[in-house]
């Protein structure tokens, strides 16, 4: 099976057991360090999170694979260091999606793929508070795809799978956005009381 290499980010400083933590499941090609993940990172460091990380090893073979790999990634997270309270996912890491609908962990899915019916299905079975944000110039942004009316849609104009698209000026635009929109979800899950053991994290 694919593997994901996992840990604390390294922009983010070890805090303390009360700290809320994030784990950002990074896309195929795009890592935590490119400015559509490193920007909420360093936003949320700044709010007070605990940011960690997943990296793909490889592409996976399938989305059945997708979805067995991060989730078995983030099992081993929570064991070996504790709870998550939210989660943000980039392209192929929104296949952890039916990891967080399982466990009703509030999640962000940025570029997701709605062009996966794994993907969709989970997206619309979660009841923990979700947010996707997805440009209008990517073709896996689907968003008549999403029928859940407690999932909450940000559409990026003229914004590509890469969140590039329009000049350099229009795309610092762009990633101000996604980090505002970031920002202000995780302010709402910090504020948001456990719901007990069933959360299973």
């Amino acid at each position: 099976m694919t593997t994901m290499d996992g840990g604390r980010w390294l922009g983010s400083p070890e805090r303390g057991a009360d700290a809320p933590r994030v784990v950002v499941a990074a896309g195929l090609s795009y890592p935590i360090d490119l400015p559509g993940l490193f920007l909420p990172g360093r936003a949320l460091v700044l709010a007070g999170w605990e940011v960690w990380r997943l990296d793909w090893g490889e592409k996976p073979a399938s989305p059945d694979d997708c979805v067995a790999t991060v989730s078995k990634a983030l099992d081993a997270l929570v064991a070996e260091h504790g709870p998550v309270q939210m989660l943000i996912g980039k392209s192929l890491g929104t296949f952890a999606a039916r990891w967080a609908a399982d466990r009703r962990v509030p999640a962000v899915w940025t570029t997701p793929l709605l062009s996966q019916p794994l993907v969709v299905d989970a997206i619309n079975a979660s009841s923990a508070p979700t947010l996707l944000i997805g440009g209008s110039e990517d073709p896996a942004w689907v968003p008549a795809a999403v029928t859940s009316s407690t999932v909450g849609l940000l559409e990026i104009p003229g914004a590509n799978h890469g969140w590039q698209g329009g000049g350099w000026r229009r795309e610092i635009d762009v990633h101000a956005q996604l980090t505002a929109a970031v920002e202000a979800f995780a302010m709402q899950v910090s504020a948001l009381k456990p719901t007990g053991d069933d959360r299973k994290v």
